[in-house]
């Protein structure tokens, strides 16, 4: 066989492999797989938080004590439901149990006798259940054995919801929860009727603290990275991007539109990767929505300031006290075009609120609205 006939057939193979016949095998892309959606609502997500957790992932509890009120199986089956849950909204948590794994738990969880060491005593505003340790690794729960857990008149499935709803709730607080002001959540004060499912709003916090979903209506993003869970869906809250406390890092400030939703402005804080830290508020009757007043945000000479125009034309404004946060009192409005201290008619529009991030060197500048066609996918390296 002639050099070039071989030449001419090695040719073809090749163009065979090419189009497709598989002579050689190809390295496969990567599977990539889209973040699953978070359970929502359309109403905002209001919430707030007190720290970040920063120990171990994942987040790893136990439960001990003896002399339980309650039965051994009907006391882990709440644990069980309460862990469940929170996996569910996004928190890398699970149980262990003291004994069989190496590694010491981050959250233990210990019924305790009323008086109980150094640790304060339980107290009337909690229930006299439980209460929680701080945001640390580790941390703790302490549950009142001598509460009146079980009666003639507590049959044991109302112990168990009671329990699933203090375990959730205190759980909610050591990874960085704090108290919600919606009354209908897990995470807020009141404790009846007992809960012992998320809610829209605890979902969104747990979402927001550790991730993993899809961005969705009223999320607050930069780029593709979701700072903020369903807390400002058009035409129910709007926000702003100031500094507010002279760091040099910005924070975002929501206030409602619908009376519904509250009356007051929230802030929150975000460490230098944009992970929120915590919230402010929120700061009740500073911002009167549901009748036609227009509301903003605008930095003036290196102040930050909320402002509203007021049914007679006057601008009311509060000031964001450095290093305090919030605004507590109206201020002398700031110099500006649309800024008067007295009434007049036909005033101009308030200036449009400040939305581009700084202090942030690893992230996008502009925070926008997440929109329902946004899908976000994640490789097998996450």
């Amino acid at each position: 066989m002639g050099f070039g006939v071989f030449l001419f057939l090695a040719l073809v193979l090749l163009g065979l492999c090419t189009v497709g016949f598989g002579c050689f095998p190809t390295r496969p892309s990567p599977a990539r797989d889209p973040l699953p959606e978070l359970d929502r609502a359309a109403a905002p997500a209001q919430f707030r938080v007190r720290a970040r957790w920063m120990g171990r992932v994942p987040i790893r509890v136990e439960m001990t004590g003896d002399q339980l009120p309650v039965p051994t199986a009907l006391a882990e089956s709440a644990l069980d439901a309460a862990i469940a849950q929170w996996r569910a909204a996004g928190v890398p948590i699970e149980r262990t149990v003291g004994g069989v794994d190496s590694d010491p738990p981050s959250i233990v969880i210990e019924w305790v006798p009323p008086q109980h060491g150094e640790c304060r005593s339980f107290r009337g505003w909690d229930g006299g259940y439980a209460h929680a340790g701080p945001v640390t690794d580790p941390t703790f729960v302490h549950i009142n054995r001598g509460a009146a857990w079980t009666s003639t008149e507590t049959p044991p499935e109302t112990a168990r919801q009671v329990l699933t709803h203090i375990l959730l709730h205190e759980l909610g607080h050591t990874f960085g929860l704090d108290h919600f002001h919606r009354p209908d959540t897990v995470m807020a004060v009141d404790r009846d009727p007992p809960r012992t499912q998320l809610t829209w709003s605890d979902r969104a916090a747990a979402a927001t603290l550790f991730g993993g979903f899809r961005p969705g209506p009223g999320d607050l993003m930069v780029g593709d990275r979701v700072l903020l869970r369903g807390v400002a869906p058009e035409g129910a809250i709007d926000f702003a991007v100031l500094d507010t406390n002279g760091d040099g890092r910005e924070e975002i400030v929501t206030w409602p539109l619908q009376r519904e939703y509250g009356d007051g402005p929230t802030l929150y804080h975000f460490d230098e990767d944009g992970r929120l830290l915590a919230t402010q508020g929120p700061a009740r009757g500073l911002t009167p929505p549901g009748v036609g007043i227009p509301v903003s945000a605008a930095v003036i000479d290196g102040r930050a300031w909320l402002v509203l125009t007021a049914p007679d034309g006057r601008t009311v404004a509060y000031e964001f006290t450095r290093g305090r946060g919030l605004p507590l009192r109206p201020a002398t409005p700031p110099k500006a075009p649309w800024a008067s201290s007295v009434p007049r008619e036909n005033p101009p529009p308030l200036p449009a609120p400040p939305r581009t991030l700084r202090g942030y060197p690893k992230l996008a500048t502009a925070v926008t609205r997440a929109e329902l066609e946004v899908e976000v996918v994640r490789g097998p390296e996450e």
